[in-house]
């Protein structure tokens, strides 16, 4: 693991005199009562299902608190490594300089905190930090064994959910006070209003023994993000070590032999159906995609029934995890690491946007994949959703390091929808001039649309790498050669 110690930073473009003005204006800690707030993925950034669920994506955990934090007026903008910032949470590169934002401020009592960077576009927006303790002692003994996630975190709380089949409420929070990431309306932290419509997550990583480094990803499904304050914070997050396998499936192993432990082996051979499906799942995850209900509901009773075999055997440091679809099961230690952090920074930087030329008269003609209408569901209503092939005409086509988006114009569904927005599924595949192809993650966009032309609709999608879980990646939007919706070519 490389040794980010070493390493140049942004704050070392600082001048002696800039870096002494701010850390005299770093506001003091609160005494703040702090809870843990969890969510998946899609309650945190606000999607609703159109089809169900991949496993491939990313679940997302959130430690949350209440606070208000005092602001500073110290403005710093520096450059630096796209990578050297985001490694390891984001592949690729980009053709902008990473900020330092501006107003910043940090507060910690046990750990220092150096804020790396920030960088986006007007809808999304990355920053990175580190923390080290104060004390100069290290975090873990050995970060190589550890993996670090929330307390209550969903892998290892998965899948405890209502009868329903709704999420535990513990999960996600609409309430703003109460998130570990938000933004506010302006650069002066203070009275201004909190934003809604917007979203973050946390993801921290252990870089050696004694340093954590976090990454803040954020979006808004309104407006811009830029000349606004993002707030981020954190009490605590666990130290997760790995005891003992339970279960990993053949696919992940170079001897293709499953690890099942006795218990689990026992609990197949008491219920054969859930095992069968159990077992097809986590060989090929890609099969999630074609489950039918019944499956799935197969799939949840049986995981319930391995972490309640598994309760009475467990010590009481010790938790089941799952750390991700396609790794397995784990019993694991889990330790608690202090962070006590608060950072609001104002969100400024610079973004290289590429406007594609475009013929805005071609009508182009999109037709749903059969496979990606949602048709297994037991609410399933056929008229809700467009199947049908819809004609459609583009009115913009752009896109930067992390985004592209499009506007397309087509028959109103409804006062507020066009019919092209209601038939898609599918999502955009960029091709780079060398030929590498990335896929894209569609962003909430939740302008409201009332009052204005229903028969236009924008669509905005994070640039992937897809593998064993998809990663955000960035990119040079100059070296794009051309750029697919489904089959449909619209750039190239």
């Amino acid at each position: 693991m490389k040794d980010i110690r070493t390493e140049q930073s942004i704050f070392d473009e600082l001048t002696e005199e800039e870096f002494e003005a701010m850390a005299e204006q770093i506001i003091e800690q609160n005494d703040i009562d702090y809870r843990h707030i969890q969510t998946n993925a899609f309650a945190q950034l606000g999607l609703k299902k159109k089809k169900r669920f991949s496993r491939k994506g990313v679940v997302i955990g959130l430690v949350a608190a209440a606070v208000v934090l005092s602001s500073i007026g110290v403005g710093v903008a520096a450059s630096g490594s796209f990578q050297k910032v985001f490694g390891g949470f984001i592949a690729g590169d980009a053709p902008d300089s990473i900020s330092a934002g501006s107003h910043l401020s940090v507060s910690s009592d046990k750990n220092d905190v150096q804020f790396l960077g920030i960088y986006g576009n007007a809808v999304t927006s990355c920053a990175s930090f580190t923390l080290k303790k104060k004390d100069g002692t290290d975090f873990v003994e050995n970060f190589e064994q550890v993996t670090l996630d929330y307390d209550g975190n969903l892998f290892e709380m998965m899948p405890d959910y209502y009868p329903d089949g709704s999420a535990d409420p513990a999960y996600h929070t609409d309430d703003p006070s109460l998130r570990a990431v938000w933004l506010t309306s302006n650069n002066v932290v203070g009275s201004e209003t909190v934003e809604d419509f917007f979203y973050g997550y946390i993801d921290y990583q252990m870089e050696d023994n004694g340093t954590i480094r976090a990454f803040v990803l954020s979006n808004t499904g309104v407006g811009s993000l830029k000349g606004k304050t993002m707030h981020i914070r954190g009490n605590s997050i666990n130290a997760y070590h790995k005891v003992e396998t339970v279960y990993q499936p053949a696919r992940c192993r170079s001897d293709k032999k499953a690890v099942c432990s006795d218990v689990i082996v026992k609990l197949g051979e008491q219920h054969p159906e859930m095992w069968k499906v159990f077992v097809k799942l986590w060989e090929d995850p890609d099969y999630a995609e074609s489950m039918t209900d019944e499956e799935l509901q197969q799939e949840n009773d049986f995981l319930r029934l391995i972490r309640k075999a598994y309760e009475p055997l467990l010590k009481d440091n010790q938790v089941l995890m799952m750390k991700g679809i396609r790794e397995g099961w784990a019993i694991c230690e889990k330790n608690p690491l202090a962070l006590d952090y608060e950072i609001a920074v104002g969100v400024d930087y610079h973004t290289t946007t590429r406007q594609f030329d475009i013929d805005t008269t071609k009508e182009l003609v999109y037709t749903p994949h059969p496979e990606k209408t949602v048709s297994n569901y037991s609410d399933y209503e056929p008229e809700y959703f467009m199947h049908d092939p819809v004609s459609f005409t583009l009115e913009s086509l752009e896109a930067d390091a992390l985004t592209v988006s499009f506007k397309a114009r087509s028959k109103p569904y409804s006062e507020v929808q066009s019919l092209f927005d209601r038939s898609l599924y599918d999502n955009v595949t960029v091709v780079m001039e060398d030929g590498t192809r990335y896929q894209t993650w569609s962003i909430p966009n939740m302008e409201a649309q009332s009052g204005t032309d229903s028969s236009v609709s924008v669509h905005r999608y994070w640039l992937m790498i897809e593998g064993d879980d998809y990663q955000l990646v960035g990119i040079d939007p100059e070296h794009i050669a051309s750029i697919y919706l489904g089959d449909i070519k619209l750039f190239g």
